[in-house]
């Protein structure tokens, strides 16, 4: 057997990740004790997806795993602390209820108190070969309504169980996925496969012909509505939309691809995979350019800015520092070897690759 030099360059590259992997260090990590026959997960944590605040604390999901941060004190969250799965679709935190919920790509919920958790399995449970994921959650008093694949559910917070499903509520009562919620007074918005609908939360939601469907938005791509000072506005990757006399139309083009958007304290933020833009007047300006590499979701606190980025996990930005926070675990998930040489665990993440005669 003879190696070819791409094999030796990508044993090369391997070695340094082992090293970039050991030099590793974030802001401050809360030490934990294992016990003698317990177990540890370690996921890499550096595709970051989905951010929620509550309580002064920071939950950030990566593609395999979520932790938290205060007070630069990092904390994993994983089986091992009572969660269902790894695979998280959907993050929130609501504050009236002090609740974290968690929704997983194969239908799982996770209700997150600050003393126990409980999971949620009858989606997950349903007989049918589809996508099961959860991918937004909105609430109201004591229910929470969470978009899915599959349709709506309704979960009813008192019983901690799904209490209705809305599925056949497209046009003609077809079955649609839906991929985001927006509440505004009594009517439910919901972004469908088929285009942007809203009902009454007052009517019987399982009848389709409660839903008011906008067939000008059938032919967009995936949005995500929030609020103006003035009316609802849906984003559309490079162009907003507005709702105006009962139709959505075009608003703006905006400069570049944005991930996401949101609206706190009068002020609108768009985010693309590097900047970070504010709406002024009408007018998108950018505000933070070039200071992370792949933009998913934001949380905006004042003047402190959390990216999560899907290279680099966390990203807190400040008027006087970068920083990126993340917990110590592998660079990627997808592992080609392992070795033990002394008490150190070397992991390889770049495929061998060789020339057999």
């Amino acid at each position: 057997m003879k190696y070819c030099a791409e094999h030796v360059f990508m044993i090369r590259k391997s070695i340094y990740f082992v090293i970039a992997l050991m030099a590793f260090s974030q802001t401050s990590l809360l030490a934990q004790q294992m016990a003698v026959g317990s177990w540890e997960s370690h996921f890499s944590y550096a595709e970051g997806r989905h951010l929620a605040l509550g309580n002064g604390i920071v939950f950030c999901a990566t593609a395999h795993g979520l932790f938290s941060v205060k007070e630069n004190i990092v904390e994993v969250m994983d089986k091992n602390r009572g969660l269902s799965g790894v695979s998280i679709s959907a993050l929130n935190f609501f504050d009236e209820a002090q609740l974290l919920v968690i929704g997983y790509e194969e239908g799982i919920i996770d209700l997150v108190y600050t003393d126990h958790i409980v999971s949620i399995q009858t989606i997950s449970n349903i007989e049918m070969i589809t996508s099961k994921a959860i991918n937004d959650f909105v609430s109201q008093g004591n229910h929470i309504y969470l978009s899915t694949d599959m349709g709506i559910a309704l979960l009813d917070l008192t019983t901690e169980e799904i209490s209705d499903f809305y599925s056949e509520i497209g046009p003609n009562g077809g079955v649609v996925s839906v991929q985001d919620l927006f509440l505004r007074n009594d009517s439910l918005f919901a972004v469908s496969s088929e285009g942007i609908m809203v009902a009454d939360l007052n009517t019987n939601l399982f009848d389709f012909n409660n839903w008011v469907f906008y067939p000008e938005t059938s032919i967009l791509k995936s949005m995500s509505i929030f609020e103006l000072s003035d009316g609802l506005a849906g984003l559309n990757e490079d162009y907003l939309f507005m709702k105006s006399n009962e139709v959505w139309d075009t608003l703006l083009l905006l400069p570049e691809v944005m991930n996401q958007v949101i609206s706190t304290n009068q002020n609108t933020y768009f985010l693309s995979d590097q900047g970070i833009y504010e709406m002024v007047e009408r007018v998108v300006v950018p505000l933070i350019q070039e200071r992370f590499s792949s933009g998913h979701d934001l949380i905006v606190n004042g003047e402190e800015f959390w990216i999560a980025d899907g290279d680099l996990g966390l990203i807190h930005i400040t008027k006087d520092m970068d920083q990126q926070v993340r917990p110590n675990g592998p660079i990627y998930d997808n592992i080609s070897g392992m070795d033990i040489i002394g008490d150190d665990l070397y992991v390889f993440h770049a495929p061998a690759r060789y020339i057999i005669d």
